[in-house]
């Protein structure tokens, strides 16, 4: 508040990458140029060819782009995209499976070397387009058929030098002839596919062939006996037993946009690639699809800027949109600006953003915004089938609005192993930079990138290995298993690492700690404190620890699943990949009544009288009553304030004093279900209200409003509590972040808020912090791995100001009096979609919202003045300047279901 500000705040670049022949969209980092990110974008258009490695590792399939994707199948990761001189219209894996084989409409057939993802050579095999290549793997053969000479031509693998051809007889010749493997074609005439053992060269076996679709669309494993054909777009008969001269009618098997079909090396799956672009898996015994590569990428069709509102806007094909604003950096959703195909012209690709000229440059698969020396900035990759971005800076730094817990779609890629994808979790820390574009178009410094080579890349294992749910009690024993992280193949010395802060999720939702963190001594930013802390020991004669969490549930509907999630470190706090279970929820027995915990908290007295407020007792009971007006809670409000009565001679007495340090914390300790001692204290000084605080539930909501003053010392802040000291020096004496978070981090509540009408209060969450899975200690991250929400009055280097004209702070007038007041149009103030109720998003943005000018409509006379009619013009130095201006901390779950009723 405005008193405070008497107190003293103590206090190499590579050029981007073009699209590589291995890469859809790639960025060299600063500090290692060997390093790229790799976007895993899929198939922009539909497949045309499909297959296996001999050993099942990976998968390949063609396109119309003329390109060829190559997939990890164990893990569905995208690997590689491999640009070729035409369209492949088949393609297949020799023996090593590492070189891959591909037919192309030119008759050629093109040798890819997959180490280096290099094209290594080309031979000609037909003047048609649509010759089959396949693999001879015992033999050592690459194989390809001429269907308009009828001659399947041969190479040796190891020294490619051509083999004696493979002619068919006259007797055995079809109008079509399709290479199935390296020991079997098929020669299609007459409404019929007959397949011709290679080596024999007799008929094994023939299917009906009505209505058949593109030569790749049959497959055969003749290890297991079983035969693929594709008779519609829309289904795949499947044939089995296929010893016999004659074939049964076989399984229909429905399915959606086939092209091409391939069955794994085993027989046991088939994939097919559909319309789409996606590879569909389906079981090669009943048909059941069991995993699919989707597409998350689309064309782009066209992008610029929107000078009046500085949106850029991009088209995307099959008509999508999507809007950047230039100012956050972020997706906007506002649709007042939509790039299509008929107003191109409405919109510049040579664009100036902060008095910086820039250009557009589309390269369909991605972005390239540029300087006017044509130096790149930025390159912008679209995931337009699930609503999401990447922006990559040339040094590697990136964005995204994934969650970076379960990112999908993007992975490091390591120069020597591009076949082996790093996790992005690797490089998040120090290369994840939030509003990356807007700080790049702004020419913003930013902090220089460490060495990779510095770096322990190693990642430690973490795994749920058993759930048990207890229906009852409505509560999940989750035991995870960690071990400690071994890779002999990196080459910075740095093989090994322990397991370090292992953290369990429940919906997202920070639910425990392992080891539980202790905030004594505690410095949030050394990593040798950090490690001696959160440091898990693998018993001796032991490969893992094991740890098991007692966690809520929330009363839920029956057939509800319940996702549990869980992550730890290695020893330079790089994130180990994400260990996902769910299971199935419990419907309560009897209906749960869920409760709203208002701590409202309200300093006016304070040990040194320059440090008096006078309104931040009214700010504290404003808010508790303004909770009052939940919908669906049972309101439990404790008023935490401290003031003190001014008599008749202007003297000034103690009157209450509940807002000390010991209350705060023990309030919140019986919402964490502990400090059971301390409850006969606090009955007798806050009254029966605290026999119902309770261990919270996922079911309730906790509300924490503190009003009074803040204060930062060397990037720590502290807000102060009324027995906070006659001064600043004791800040035992006060409530650091860091205590606060370890008072909050075992209140598992389902929605959690926190309001701090105090200066420098956005300081709680420190500057530079990165919203992520981090594994750092301060409020910030609790905010985050809880979900939180934290609506702080002012920048970290702000004072707030309380008015004798509202008679409280300018928050929580914006908050209560103006928030949850109706407007002309009968509607809340703060109902930002007008749908008639406000959610707890809406309440808190129109605050971060209207602060800013409120001090100026209260001055000009807009805001009506209740109270003092003359307001003091000192409350407010230099407001052009310098005005007042909330932070909103926004990491509230996407469903909000709390709502203010509009009563009044």
């Amino acid at each position: 508040m405005a008193e405070v500000a008497k107190t003293v705040v103590l206090a190499a670049a590579f050029g981007l990458a073009s699209v590589a022949a291995w890469n859809a969209a790639s960025a060299m980092t600063a500090g290692d140029p060997t390093v790229q990110l790799y976007v895993e974008s899929g198939i922009h258009h539909s497949a045309r060819s499909v297959a296996f490695s001999a050993d099942n590792a990976y998968l390949a399939a063609s396109s119309l782009d003329r390109t060829i994707k190559v997939w990890d199948v164990a893990t569905g990761r995208e690997l590689a995209t491999l640009p070729n001189q035409s369209m492949a219209r088949s393609i297949a894996f020799l023996p090593t499976g590492t070189v891959l084989a591909a037919a192309n409409e030119d008759g050629s057939v093109a040798i890819w070397d997959f180490p280096s993802l290099t094209q290594k050579k080309t031979v000609q095999c037909s003047s048609r387009d649509n010759a089959t290549v396949a693999v001879a793997a015992e033999a050592g053969y690459l194989l390809c058929a001429d269907p308009e000479t009828q001659i399947i031509h041969r190479w040796n693998v190891s020294s490619w030098v051509p083999l004696t051809d493979i002619e068919l007889p006259t007797a055995l010749r079809g109008d079509s002839l399709i290479l199935l493997d390296g020991a079997h074609a098929a020669a299609i005439r007459d409404q019929q596919i007959s397949v011709i053992d290679l080596k024999s060269l007799e008929i094994e076996a023939t299917f009906p062939a009505q209505d058949l679709m593109p030569d790749t669309s049959l497959a055969l494993s003749w290890k297991a006996k079983m035969f693929a054909v594709a008779t519609s777009y829309d289904s795949i008969t499947l044939h089995a037993e296929i010893g016999a001269k004659a074939a049964g009618p076989g399984l229909t098997i429905p399915a959606s946009g086939v092209h091409a079909i391939a069955f794994s090396a085993d027989g046991g799956e088939i994939a097919y690639a559909s319309e789409s672009g996606d590879i569909v898996f389906l079981r090669s015994n009943d048909g059941q699809e069991t995993a699919r590569l989707t597409s998350n990428s689309n064309r782009i069709e066209n992008a610029g800027v929107d000078a009046t509102t500085s949106f850029l806007s991009v088209h995307l094909w099959y008509d999508a949109h999507m809007n950047f604003d230039l100012h956050t950096g972020g997706i906007t959703n506002d649709p007042a600006v939509s790039l299509n195909y008929d107003n191109g012209t409405e919109f510049t690709s040579d664009a100036a953003f902060n008095n910086r000229r820039f250009g557009i440059r589309n390269r369909q698969d991605y972005l390239q915004l540029e300087t006017e020396e044509g130096q790149p900035i930025c390159t912008i990759v679209i995931l337009d089938k699930i609503g999401k971005f990447v922006v990559v800076a040339p040094d590697g730094r990136f964005d995204t609005n994934m969650d970076l817990a379960d990112v999908k779609g993007v992975h490091w890629v390591f120069a020597g192993d591009l076949l082996k994808p790093v996790p992005l979790e690797i490089l998040m820390r120090d290369y994840y930079t939030p509003k990356l574009l807007a700080r790049l178009l702004g020419g913003q410094a930013m902090p220089s990138l460490p060495r990779l080579s510095d770096l322990n890349r190693v990642q430690p294992s973490v795994t749920i290995s058993a759930i048990a749910v207890d229906p009852l009690q409505r509560v999940a024993l989750v035991t995870i298993e960690g071990k400690n992280g071994k890779d002999p193949s990196q080459t910075n010395g740095k093989t090994s690492t322990g397991l370090y802060d292992v953290r369990l999720f429940r919906d997202g939702q920070l639910a425990g700690q392992w080891p539980e963190p202790s905030m004594k001594g505690f410095s949030p930013d050394g990593v040798v404190d950090w490690r001696e802390k959160s440091s898990i020991d693998v018993p001796a004669g032991k490969l893992a620890a094991n740890h098991t969490f007692a966690v809520r549930l929330a009363s839920t509907s029956q057939n509800k699943k319940v996702t549990f999630t869980a992550y730890g470190f290695n020893e330079d706090r790089v994130k180990s990949q994400t260990a996902v279970v769910s299971v199935d929820s419990v419907a309560a027995s009897a209906p749960v009544v869920r409760r709203a915990y208002v701590i409202a908290v309200g300093v006016n007295a304070y040990r040194d009288p320059d440090l008096q407020l006078n309104f931040a007792s009214a700010d504290a009971t404003s808010i508790a009553m303004a909770m009052q007006r939940l919908k669906g809670f049972e309101v439990v409000p404790v008023l935490l304030t401290s003031d003190v009565e001014r008599k008749t001679d202007g003297t000034l007495t103690p009157a209450v004093d509940h807002a000390r340090k010991a209350d705060i914390r023990d309030v919140l300790a019986l919402l964490a279900g502990q400090g059971e001692d301390n409850r006969d204290r606090l009955r007798k000084a806050l009254g029966p209200v605290v026999d119902k605080l309770s261990k919270v539930t996922p079911d309730d909501l906790v509300v924490l409003a503190f009003s009074g003053h803040g204060y930062t010392e060397q990037g720590s802040f502290f807000i102060l509590p009324s027995d906070s000291g006659d001064d600043l020096t004791h800040h035992e004496a006060m409530i650091s972040s860091e205590e606060l978070t370890a008072w909050l981090r075992n209140v598992d509540a389902g929605e959690m808020v926190m309001i701090i009408d105090a200066c420098h209060s956005a300081a709680g969450v420190p500057e530079g912090f990165k919203p992520g899975p981090m594994g750092d200690r301060g409020l910030g991250q609790l905010a985050y791995d809880k979900r939180m929400r934290i609506l702080a009055a002012t920048q970290a280097d702000d004072v707030a100001i309380e008015s004798g004209a509202l008679g409280q702070g300018l928050l929580t007038y914006a908050l209560v009096k103006e928030g949850l007041s109706a407007n002309t149009d009968g509607k809340l103030a703060a109902d930002g979609d007008k749908d008639g109720a406000v959610s707890m998003k809406e309440w808190l943005t129109h605050a971060q919202d209207r602060v800013p000018s409120l001090y100026q409509d209260l001055l000009s006379g807009k805001v009506k003045i209740t109270k003092d009619s003359n307001p003091n013009p000192d409350l407010l130095q230099d407001t052009e300047r310098h005005a007042q201006t909330p932070v909103l901390f926004d990491f509230g779950k996407e469903a909000d279901a709390t709502i203010f009723t509009e009563r009044q």
